[in-house]
């Protein structure tokens, strides 16, 4: 594989590696594609998600003067107006944003997300290129790769356009904040409305760690904080119909008292009341070991099939049941799993 023509560089390594770094050669809205496809395994087969994965590393920050230039201009006042304490390395920096700690000049002390100079440019024009892109495969691909890509790249396009106004993200907030308000252990930060604009958000700072870093917390009961998210994440997304649409380990904190905090809601997913029975009904059936029951959900949730693939769908379905039967039952894997075998037809969930 060669990049671009006359420099005849070769790249080493297996094809998910050198896609992965062909990613981050490209940058900005190419890495956080790869970030996104990723957690995608019901698309990507596993060796590419696991090393797409490591695109979840930290970006070169913006300069500082850029970074204050977005400050002053969006809060409409100096940053030492606002913050009585601001540090300007930042703790964390995405392809978006990057977030830096600060105190207010109330004394709460917060985390401020503020978006890079210019991104907003540069995310709407990689999107229309994605999509075109896209349109352009689907128009000469054989199978359902191609459909299944111009979909995923719809989809992504949509949410990262979204992801670039925060006053969406604080709404975002609020949502989750709602659906798991009656959880014990579950929290979202704060978010200080006052100082939250389209491209500068302020939130509670969480006094804990990322999900990953368990080992370092004293005292903390690893199988109840895993059974607690996910009961909440099982909530979201089957009771409540909203759902955190980012739960990589990065966005779960864990505070020294055992307290759950969920963060950046960039990414939400809602589901209307119809596909929300839908996706109930297939985990049922799934679980229940009743093909005819899982076809009939899955043809309500993708809103429908050619009647000509409809015995197929329910064999493939009858042998997925068949084999996760013989391994003890229907497991997070598993669903992976069925959401390949629909794929398969050409029908996306």
């Amino acid at each position: 594989m060669w990049l671009v023509p006359g420099r005849r560089k070769k790249l080493d390594g297996t094809m998910p590696e050198r896609l992965r770094r062909t990613i981050e050669e490209a940058g900005g809205t190419m890495v956080k594609l790869g970030q996104v496809a990723s957690t995608r395994e019901d698309v990507l087969p596993p060796e590419y998600a696991v090393e797409l994965a490591k695109l979840r590393t930290t970006v070169e920050p913006a300069p500082t003067d850029e970074i204050a230039g977005v400050l002053t201009d969006e809060l409409g006042r100096p940053v030492d107006a606002v913050f009585a304490e601001f540090d300007w390395t930042p703790v964390g920096s995405a392809s978006i944003a990057q977030v830096h700690l600060a105190t207010l000049r109330s004394g709460e002390k917060v985390v401020v997300k503020v978006q890079r100079p210019d991104v907003a440019e540069t995310v709407q024009r990689d999107v229309r290129a994605l999509r075109e892109l896209a349109r352009f495969v689907d128009d000469r691909a054989n199978s359902s790769v191609g459909s299944q890509l111009a979909s995923f790249v719809e989809e992504f396009g949509t949410n990262l356009i979204e992801e670039l106004d925060f006053r969406a993200e604080a709404t975002n907030a609020a949502d989750i904040a709602a659906a798991v308000a009656g959880e014990d252990g579950i929290r979202v930060p704060d978010v200080f409305g006052a100082y939250t604009t389209t491209r500068v958000m302020v939130q509670e700072r969480v006094d804990g760690l990322p999900v990953g870093h368990l080992d370092e917390l004293s005292g903390i009961d690893r199988a109840e904080i895993a059974n607690r998210v996910f009961r909440s994440f099982f909530h979201q997304a089957f009771e409540a119909g909203v759902f955190h649409g980012d739960p990589h380990p990065g966005n779960i904190f864990v505070r020294p008292d055992g307290t759950v905090y969920l963060i950046d809601f960039g990414a939400v997913g809602r589901l209307d009341p119809y596909l929300l029975d839908g996706l109930r009904r297939m985990l049922v059936a799934a679980g229940a070991g009743d093909p005819p029951g899982l076809t009939a959900a899955v043809i309500d949730v993708v809103g429908g099939v050619d009647p000509e693939i409809e015995d197929d769908l329910e064999r493939a379905l009858s042998r997925f049941i068949s084999r996760h039967a013989r391994r003890g039952g229907v497991g997070p894997q598993a669903l992976v799993e069925m959401l390949r075998v629909v794929g398969t037809f050409g029908l996306d969930i």
